[in-house]
């Protein structure tokens, strides 16, 4: 009895010190548009924590080929992406996601800094223990 009781209260205590977070949101770049810019949305937990035009960087001037863009959006949180994943910092934490099936890349891009024109949205859901 006195197992159970406490197997029972161990899983309690995990199920409240867990939450489960929604992070979302897209990278766009359009021909022409605000000076070759790129617009970052982020929502996470229904916050919007990013909403920008910003220019992308590579994250390493040597890079040749298969480079990360680098977007600063806020003091301390940034997002590195190319054509397949994006790894976002915010608030010291490190997300690394996948892009959705929905990701739209110009027929004629080979390598995500040369590429005009790409949408690049976003979406996970997760548990963390809080």
């Amino acid at each position: 009895m006195k197992t159970i009781l406490g197997l029972s209260t161990f899983f309690m205590i995990s199920a409240v010190n867990s939450a489960e977070h929604n992070l979302s949101g897209m990278i766009l770049r359009y021909p022409g548009f605000l000076n070759e810019k790129v617009y970052l949305n982020i929502v996470f937990d229904r916050v919007v924590v990013a909403d920008v035009w910003r220019t992308p960087q590579k994250d390493d001037f040597n890079c040749t080929e298969d480079c990360n863009l680098e977007i600063i959006y806020d003091i301390d949180d940034t997002v590195f992406y190319n054509f397949d994943t994006l790894k976002f910092v915010h608030k010291q934490k490190t997300y690394n996601i996948a892009f959705t099936s929905k990701k739209y890349i110009h027929k004629d891009c080979s390598e995500i800094e040369d590429c005009n024109y790409y949408f690049l949205p976003f979406e996970i859901k997760f548990t963390s223990r809080e």
